[in-house]
């Protein structure tokens, strides 16, 4: 089944981003991480981190559980690659997955860039 188009995140009319995966503005959170079709804040990364070390499916993660057929077709909204090519692909809203490379690699991010303090 082919996998509905992954739309670009788009700033509000200030500028702004808001978290894909938790919708929490960009002021409310300490930081964003922007990738090619999704943004995700700290506090989910934390939640992700928190679900990689729990071992568990990765499907069962999800706020809102993808159904089979969805997670089959499943994509990383940051870097693409399908649940077959990655360790972990944590699912999120509908249509929004993330790996367990590119939560390491937000990790990184996270903690190398200074946040904006909302």
């Amino acid at each position: 089944m082919p996998r509905a188009k992954m739309i670009e995140p788009k700033p509000d009319s200030g500028g702004y981003f808001s978290c894909t995966f938790c919708r929490k503005h960009q002021r409310k959170v300490r930081k964003l991480v922007r990738g090619f079709y999704a943004v995700i804040c700290d506090e989910c990364v934390d939640l992700c981190n928190s679900i990689i070390a729990e071992g568990g499916p990765s499907y069962s993660a999800a706020s809102s559980h993808p159904s089979l057929k969805d997670y089959a077709a499943a994509l990383c909204s940051f870097c693409g690659r399908s649940k077959d090519d990655v360790s972990k692909l944590i699912a999120g809203p509908p249509e929004q997955f993330i790996c367990d490379e590119c939560i390491e690699l937000c990790n990184g991010i996270i903690a190398e860039a200074p946040g904006k303090v909302p």
